[in-house]
Order: C-alpha cells, then sequence, then structure tokens
C-alpha cells in the first residue's frame, strides 16, 4: 500500500461521534498519554539545548547526554521508565503520533519560521491521533478504531457515498476530539489518485470583491453582502453566561471545592463553551456558503490582500475585524478554487480606494478620502462613487492585469521551451554527424 504523500489528492472529512462511557474513558487516557509524550520529548529538547551550552565534558554530564539522546530517538525507553503507559487501553498509534507531531513541529520552524515546540497545557479538550490502513469497503453508521472498537457517528452521507463510489480511497490519521462542551468528533484524513470533488462548469466571468467592516463584501458589479456580525449579537448572552460563571468559581473557591468537581460550574464553563462555539459555526456557515456561491458563479475571484494582523492592533475596530474572519474567508475562496477548477487571486490593495475607477485620478493630500466617506465624487471626471463599489472595481481591473501578464509570461515560457528543444535536437543531429566522421576516419 502506497503512503499518503505518494497519492495525487488529500482530503480531510469531519464526522461527530457518540462514544459509550468505556470509550470515553479510553479516549481520556489516549489523549493524556499523548500529551505526556509531546511533553517529555519538548522537556528533553530543552535539557539537552541547556546542557550543550555547558563547555565541561566530565564522565556523569556526557553521560546525561548520551542518555537523553537515546530517550529522545525512541518511545520504548520512555514506556519502560513509566510501567503505567502499558495499559491494554492506550493506544500505540497515539504515542507514535505524538513523536510524529513533535518532529514535525520541529520541521515547520526551520522551513516556515513557526514557534519552537512548547509544553501543552491541560485542558477541557481532549485530542490524540491514531492510524489506520484500510479502504472504505461499504457506508455504514459505525466507525471502528483502534482499542475504541465500533462507534456510532453522524456525518455527511452524501460524502461518504461520494468516497464508497471512489474505489482506492486511503485512510491517513483519525484525530479523536472532544471540545470543551464535552461532544466528540472524528477527522479522517483521506488520500486517492482520483478526484474527490468534480470541477464545476466554466461561466466565464471574472469578479473583484471588496471587504469592509460596514458591509461584509462588495463586488465590482456593485452587489453588497451584509455582515452578519454574529459575535456581536450574541455579546451580551456570552457576558450574561461568563458573569454567572465567574460567580460559581468564586464559591468554589470560597468553599474549597476543586473546579472540576463542581458541578455548577462545569454546568456554567459548558453553557459559556457552547454560546462561543454557536458563534463559531455561524460564521463558519456563512463563509462557507458565500465562498461556494463565488467561486461557483466565476471563473476568476479577486480578492485585496489585507494585513489583518496589523490592523487588529487598532483598538476601535479589533473586536469587528476579529468577528469578519477575513483570513478565514480568503482561506476559503484559494482552497475551493483549486478543488473546483477555479482561479483565484489576492491583489495589492494598495490605492484601490483612492483612486477613481473611471479616469484613474488618485485623491491624495487634501481630497484624501477618510474612513467616514462613504462616497465621493471625482475631482477630475465628476462622477459620484460609492467608496466599496469603486474599490472593487479597481481590484477587479488590477487582477484582470495581473492575470493577462501571467499567462503572458506563460506563453513566452513555452515558446522558449520548444526553441531550446529544437536547438537541442539539432545539436545532437550535428553531434550525430560528427561522431559518424569519426569512426569512419
Amino acid at each position: 500500500m502506497k503512503n499518503m504523500n505518494e497519492y495525487k489528492y488529500h482530503c480531510a472529512l469531519k464526522i461527530r461521534i457518540y462514544p459509550s462511557s468505556l470509550q470515553k474513558l479510553i479516549i481520556k487516557k489516549c489523549s493524556d498519554t499523548s500529551r505526556f509524550v509531546y511533553n517529555k520529548m519538548v522537556a528533553i529538547s530543552n535539557e539537552l539545548y541547556n546542557l550543550k551550552k555547558i563547555k565541561l565534558f566530565d564522565n556523569p554530564l556526557v553521560d546525561r547526554l548520551k542518555y537523553l539522546a537515546e530517550l529522545k530517538k525512541s518511545t520504548t525507553l520512555l514506556g519502560t521508565m513509566n510501567p503505567w503507559m502499558a495499559d491494554k487501553h492506550i493506544d500505540s498509534y497515539a504515542v507514535a503520533n505524538a513523536k510524529q507531531n513533535y518532529m514535525k513541529a520541529w520541521s515547520l520552524f526551520r522551513k516556515i519560521g513557526s514557534g519552537v515546540p512548547t509544553f501543552h497545557k491541560k485542558s477541557y479538550e481532549e485530542k490524540y491521533q491514531t492510524n489506520l490502513k484500510c479502504l472504505f469497503t461499504k457506508v455504514t453508521n459505525m466507525l471502528a478504531l483502534p482499542k475504541l472498537g465500533k462507534i456510532k457517528f453522524s456525518g455527511s452521507k452524501k460524502i461518504l457515498t461520494k468516497l464508497h463510489a471512489n474505489e482506492e480511497v486511503r485512510i491517513g490519521t483519525v484525530t479523536v476530539t472532544k471540545t470543551t462542551e464535552d461532544k466528540y468528533y472524528a477527522s479522517i484524513a483521506l488520500a486517492s489518485d482520483s478526484t474527490f470533488w468534480e470541477h464545476l462548469p466554466k461561466t466565464y466571468k471574472d469578479i473583484g470583491i471588496d471587504l469592509n467592516v460596514k458591509n461584509f463584501l462588495t463586488d465590482s458589479y456593485g452587489n453588497v453582502v451584509d455582515n452578519p456580525k454574529y459575535y456581536k449579537k450574541s455579546q451580551k448572552k456570552l457576558a450574561k453566561a461568563q458573569r454567572a460563571m465567574a460567580r460559581k468559581m468564586r464559591r468554589a473557591k470560597k468553599k474549597k471545592v476543586s473546579l472540576r468537581n463542581c458541578k455548577n460550574y462545569q454546568n456554567a464553563r459548558k453553557k459559556v463553551s457552547s454560546i462561543s462555539r454557536k458563534v463559531m459555526n455561524q460564521r463558519s456557515d456563512f463563509l462557507h456558503n458565500l465562498s461556494y456561491t463565488l467561486i461557483k458563479n466565476h471563473d476568476m475571484v479577486y480578492a485585496e490582500d489585507l494585513k489583518t494582523k496589523k490592523m487588529l492592533y487598532d483598538n476601535d475596530y479589533a473586536s469587528s475585524i476579529a468577528d469578519c474572519g477575513w483570513n478565514i474567508f480568503l482561506g476559503m475562496l484559494e482552497y475551493k478554487s483549486k478543488i473546483y477548477g477555479k482561479i483565484f487571486q489576492l491583489v495589492d490593495p494598495f490605492r484601490t480606494t483612492q483612486k477613481c475607477s473611471t479616469c484613474g485620478h488618485v485623491m491624495s493630500g487634501e481630497q484624501k478620502l477618510k474612513l467616514t466617506d462613504r462616497s465621493w465624487d471625482c475631482h477630475s471626471c465628476k462622477i459620484h462613487h460609492d467608496r466599496d463599489h469603486n474599490a472593487a472595481k479597481n481590484i477587479l481591473a488590477i487582477g484582470r492585469k495581473i492575470f493577462r501578464l501571467r499567462w503572458h509570461l506563460r506563453s513566452i515560457m513555452a515558446n522558449l521551451i520548444d526553441s531550446l528543444h529544437c536547438l537541442g535536437k539539432q545539436f545532437a543531429v550535428s553531434f550525430g554527424k560528427l561522431g559518424e566522421l569519426s569512426t569512419s576516419r
């Protein structure tokens, strides 16, 4: 059987599972063991880093370095040191994947420059990874996992039937997760040599979109999508639930009761978590539907490349910007354009707001538009513009230029490669004739 990396197409499937009380206990044990192994690897690396700074080569230090290096190589020595890891309910794949994830974190740090692996804190969320080396045989309402056995699940039967129709589907890692509101999910990584999703039909249309806080999206055709503001709508309800949770936490501490054993506090915590999760699900559903509609109805989508991290430093608009989820939306457009055979291009937003889309006049100096100016008249051609609609038109114009330039460069490169191939054939013929002359002599 091939490895996951050797397959051409990859897909992920998230389904909700309903484990029994024994299976919940096994998930907790596997999650704790996975976190323990990961944190042990981090601790070993930190100790090795600090010991290598010492420029003394006495026997105890050298022995300690060798011992830590051996301990880091394999988890078998770690298992012998901790006999509780030999529990029959603990999944060996969870231990192996915890170490593998630690190594992947270091490789990402070296490639991208992401953060150094740090300790995983204990929380109400539980998570671990296991493996399944098998193919989909038939669609049932039971999922079989190592150590857990058969578990009932609910998910999109449409997706499962589509996967069942695909003959060679390889299952990679399966991530079992318990959320803070005590709901269980299984995320399955899938791979295949044939596509999971069919390409959408061509529409021969392109569109430019401008993202903003007041209206979530304005396109180059003048259509406006209102900002749903899910967090703002549920802010009062969330604040009330958080105050109730804080009161119950103070009472539990006054009575010297552990928060994990205090039922009143746990019920209040789950209520806060469920409200936050509902806001997240509402936003995710809105962004998924909107991104799919844009990709379905257009062959090329152009959007501004927003630097939201810098924008979040502004205290006046930070909450509203975070509630929009622009980065998530742009990420959805990017991956959906790939799987459905469309094109998505990010555009530099420089002067897209201040430039007239009709005559190209740029508002500068005293004429420069402020955030409160939602509509304006061009000082050159005297045409009245809506701020967001004008910006979307400019984004579409820049995107078209980039697209044409990209295809022009591709055609130049293709012609250059063809000419090089022709030259190579000519040289090969001439060298062959020289070889015949040398052999005849």
